[in-house]
C-alpha cells in the first residue's frame, strides 16, 4: 500500500474513533424549562395562537448531537410549556431556513419510524429516577409515535397512549402542540409546592441529518438515558386517585366475564370505579 495514502487514512480513522467516544457524565446542573399554570383550556391546532402561549417562557438552548456533539444548532428550535388541572401542554416551533421545504416525512402510520423522518420528540420521567420516560413523538404532519422506556434499553412499542398533537409547516419551519391528559401520564407528588420532573426534547432535521436536544447526551447514547435529562420545573398537577389491588382485581374479572358474555361494559362498571382505576380507558375503547 502507497504510505503516502496510508497516513491521511490512519488520521481520519483515528479522528472519527475518538469524535464516537466522547463519553461525559450528566451535567451536575441540569437545564430546565418552566411551566406556568393557565385556567383555560386551549385550542390544539398546531398554530400556538392562544394568547395564553405568550405566558409561557420560551427555551431555545437547544444542543446539537448530531453531527457535531455539542456544537450551536443551525435551526433554532424554541419550546414552552402550559398546564392546568387537565392537561399538560407542550409547544415548539421548529424553525427552519428552508422552511417547509425542508421537510422529510414518509410515514404517515402511527408509532412511525424516526430514522426515515423529521420528528419532534420529548421524554417525560415522572418518577425522577432517571431510567423511565413516558415517550412522546411527532413529525410535521402530526402523526404520533409514543412508547414505554427503561434504562434506554427496555421499550414498550405497544403502548398507545391518550393524548392529541396537531401540526402546522410554513415557510419559516413547522410547528407542533401537544396536548397530554394527566391522566395518561405516570408520575409521583411530593410534598413541596411545585413540582419538577425529568424532561428531555429531541429534534431530528432529516435532510441533512442533524439531531438536537434540551439537554445533551453522548451521541453514543439515545435522548431515552434519562439519566442525561433536564428537567420541567413549576408543576402542580392534581393527586391521582388510586384504586386497591383487590379492587383493581375484582373488576378486571368482572369485565373479562362480561366481555366474553357481550354485556356493554357501560352497564356494568360505576363511573367512579372506573375513574380511579384507569378502567375507563379501556371501557372507552
Amino acid at each position: 500500500m502507497n504510505k503516502k495514502l496510508l497516513l491521511p487514512f490512519c488520521f481520519v480513522s483515528t479522528f472519527c474513533i475518538a469524535q464516537d467516544a466522547q463519553i461525559f457524565k450528566p451535567d451536575s446542573i441540569r437545564r430546565s424549562i418552566a411551566a406556568t399554570k393557565i385556567t383555560s383550556t386551549l385550542k390544539i391546532d398546531g398554530s400556538l395562537k392562544d394568547a395564553d402561549w405568550k405566558l409561557a417562557k420560551p427555551y431555545s438552548d437547544f444542543v446539537e448531537i448530531e453531527p457535531f456533539q455539542g456544537r450551536k444548532p443551525k435551526q433554532y428550535t424554541e419550546v414552552r410549556a402550559l398546564y392546568n388541572n387537565q392537561f399538560l401542554y407542550i409547544g415548539a416551533f421548529c424553525k427552519d431556513v428552508l422552511g417547509k421545504k425542508a421537510v422529510r416525512v414518509n410515514d404517515f402510520k402511527r408509532d412511525f419510524n424516526t430514522r426515515t423522518t423529521d420528528f419532534l420528540g420529548f421524554g417525560f420521567d415522572g418518577f425522577n429516577d432517571r431510567r423511565n420516560a413516558m415517550v412522546f413523538t411527532t413529525n410535521p404532519y402530526g402523526v404520533q409515535r409514543d412508547f414505554l422506556s427503561f434504562d434506554a434499553n427496555y421499550v414498550d412499542l405497544d403502548w398507545d397512549g391518550l393524548w392529541r398533537v396537531r401540526t402546522s409547516r410554513s415557510d419559516s419551519g413547522w410547528v407542533a402542540e401537544f396536548a397530554i391528559p394527566w391522566k395518561t401520564l405516570r408520575y409521583t407528588i411530593t410534598k413541596d409546592s411545585s413540582q419538577s420532573y425529568g424532561f428531555n426534547m429531541n429534534r431530528s432535521r432529516r435532510i441533512t441529518n442533524e439531531n438536537y436536544a434540551l439537554s445533551p447526551f453522548p451521541r453514543a447514547f439515545n435522548v431515552l438515558r434519562m439519566d442525561y435529562a433536564g428537567v420541567i420545573k413549576n408543576l402542580n398537577p392534581r393527586r391521582q386517585r388510586q384504586m386497591s389491588g383487590f379492587s383493581l382485581f375484582f373488576w378486571l374479572c368482572i369485565i373479562a366475564i362480561r366481555i366474553l358474555m357481550g354485556v356493554n361494559l357501560k352497564t356494568v362498571v360505576p363511573k367512579s370505579a372506573a375513574k380511579s382505576s384507569g378502567l375507563s380507558i379501556l371501557i372507552r375503547f
